[in-house]
C-alpha cells in the first residue's frame, strides 16, 4: 500500500466544481477536463500541464461527463441546461433543459444516453 501523496496540483482562481478524465485510449496523452466557477472549462495532461487555453462559459459548470469514445462531453450547470461539447471544448447543442441548475449529468457507458 502506498501513501496518497500529491503528485500534481492544478490550481484555478475559482473553485473547481467538476472534472472528468477522457476515457479514450486513442489519445496520445491522458486528458482531464476541469470546470470551475470562474465560468471556465480547461484541459490538463496527467503532468498538470494545461493543454489549450481556457474556454469561457456563460454559466457555472456543475457536472462534466465524457461519452465512452472520448470525442464528446456533456456539461450541466447554472444555465439549467445539459449541453453537448466537443473534446476540445466547443459547444455543439443543448441536450436538455431543466427548471433549476443541473447539478449532475451522467453518460451511460457505451451508449448515447445521458441521465440528468
Amino acid at each position: 500500500w502506498k501513501e496518497g501523496n500529491e503528485k500534481v496540483k492544478i490550481e484555478r482562481k475559482a473553485p473547481i466544481w467538476c472534472m472528468a478524465w477522457n476515457p479514450s485510449r486513442d489519445e496520445p496523452v491522458e486528458i482531464l477536463a476541469v470546470g470551475d466557477w470562474d465560468r471556465k472549462l480547461s484541459f490538463y495532461q496527467l503532468s498538470g500541464r494545461q493543454v489549450s487555453k481556457d474556454r469561457d462559459l456563460d454559466f457555472d459548470p456543475c457536472s462534466i461527463g465524457y461519452f465512452s469514445n472520448g470525442e464528446y462531453l456533456c456539461i450541466g450547470g447554472s444555465d439549467k441546461k445539459v449541453s453537448l461539447w466537443t473534446k476540445e471544448g466547443v459547444r455543439l447543442t443543448t441536450i436538455g433543459e431543466r427548471e433549476d441548475w443541473v447539478w449532475a449529468c451522467k453518460v451511460r457507458p457505451r451508449q448515447n444516453f445521458v441521465a440528468v
